[in-house]
């Protein structure tokens, strides 16, 4: 498909370069301003039409290359990530937790980011061809800082053990989460421990569709990827403004709402882990969906 794609374009293109070729013919004329308007206007018309198909092709043709990707095993990555180096930093970063190690080695942790900020780029350009509606996030953005907030939580370390970021990151919705650490590697999705009004819009799609979410994570696939909900706190009692005979009552004592997907150093070390991240996206795909739309209407 995609070779057709590229013949066809190649042959949109020939036609553009007749297009300036007959275009400068018409401008060389002696024949007057008056008497080229005519060709002029021809040769426009004939662009047109063929810069019309080439969108037309275009928006057809990435449609088909999406379906094929989505339903393809193989997933081509231009970037080249050294995880195994990734994970040496991290774990000399934590045996010299301090700004005077990390001072003497941020030429390496540059490096490093960069390349991470890279392989998000290429994974973040794989993932929009999945759905019309993905929020392109480029590496940058999406990336995390190394440093743990210390104002917050004081008695944490200067710097994280991890590198992290978050895709598919439109304002205010439920992204797409990667963490590749020493101590956990994981793939995850949601809302965790939202703030009061998001989470009261949550539960009222609970209430109003409730059987629609419930559905998603009762697929014998994302039960067996996730497990179920992450698991965190929840009230013991039914939330303000629902009772406790309410046919969804345990999603609505949810406090947060979101999966995760528990991956080991050999999963990220694999020539298939990008596979592998598309994989859990998928699946995760409608979960997050759902979220998304709840606090949308």
């Amino acid at each position: 498909m995609k070779a057709v794609f590229w013949v066809v374009l190649g042959t949109c293109w020939t036609g553009i370069i007749d297009f300036n070729r007959q275009e400068s013919g018409v401008r060389s004329q002696e024949s007057g301003a008056r008497s080229q308007e005519p060709g002029a206007r021809s040769s426009r018309a004939r662009l047109n039409v063929i810069l019309n198909e080439v969108k037309n092709l275009t928006r057809y043709l990435k449609s088909e290359i999406r379906d094929l990707n989505f339903k393809s095993e193989k997933i081509t990555s231009f970037v080249h990530m050294n995880f195994n180096d990734l994970f040496h930093f991290l774990e000399e970063l934590q045996q010299n937790n301090n700004k005077e190690w990390m001072d003497a080695n941020r030429k390496w942790y540059k490096s490093l980011r960069n390349d991470f900020i890279a392989w998000l780029d290429d994974l973040d350009m794989t993932m929009a061809q999945l759905h019309d509606d993905y929020y392109p996030t480029p590496g940058k953005k999406g990336i995390n800082r190394i440093n743990n907030n210390l104002m917050f939580h004081p008695n944490k370390p200067i710097y994280k053990d991890h590198f992290g970021a978050g895709l598919d990151k439109a304002p205010n919705s439920a992204d797409f989460y990667i963490e590749i650490g020493l101590k956990h590697c994981l793939l995850a999705g949601g809302r965790w421990r939202p703030d009061s009004k998001t989470l009261r819009s949550i539960r009222d799609a609970i209430d109003y569709n409730g059987e629609e979410l419930q559905k998603i994570l009762d697929k014998p696939s994302f039960k067996k990827m996730f497990g179920g909900l992450y698991k965190d706190e929840k009230l013991v009692s039914s939330p303000k403004g629902f009772s406790n005979d309410h046919p969804h009552i345990e999603l609505l004592r949810n406090k947060t709402f979101a999966v995760e997907y528990g991956l080991t150093k050999k999963d990220v070390l694999s020539n298939d882990f990008k596979e592998k991240i598309v994989e859990v996206y998928k699946e995760m795909l409608p979960f997050r969906q759902y979220l998304n739309q709840a606090v949308t209407v």
